[in-house]
């Protein structure tokens, strides 16, 4: 299992990094559109200057591929917290099964030592 989750934990990372290499590729194509189509207008824009919107989108579309990326981090931490507690769990268990083995074997050592004892 904490294999299989620290592999989760890594596919996580890649996934996020694929999604802020598709958000900054729409930063681009969003850019380049707001470009031409200001250019295309006489460089006029409402509400603001040329340079305002586009470095409002620029912003914009920054914060939300370093957020992608972050998230992509939080699930990684998130799998690999359970890949430890896997591993932890798994040292318990085999802590106590050696336990309990050797306490079967002491009583059942004593049960013979009885056995001799009651028939000597």
């Amino acid at each position: 299992n904490a294999q299989i989750t620290q592999e989760n934990a890594g596919i996580a990372i890649e996934q996020s990094q694929a999604d802020a290499v598709q958000v900054a590729r729409a930063k681009t194509l969003a850019l380049g559109a707001m470009r031409a189509k200001i250019w295309s207008s006489g460089g006029q824009v409402s509400g603001g200057t040329f340079l305002d919107v586009i470095g409002d989108t620029a912003t914009q579309y920054e914060l939300q591929k370093q957020q992608t990326l972050y998230h992509g981090q939080l699930a990684a931490q998130g799998y690999t917290n359970t890949a430890n507690m896997d591993i932890y769990q798994g040292k318990e268990a085999r802590t106590a099964g050696r336990l309990a083995a050797a306490g079967a074997l002491l009583q059942g050592g004593a049960q013979t030592a009885g056995s001799f004892q009651r028939l000597g």
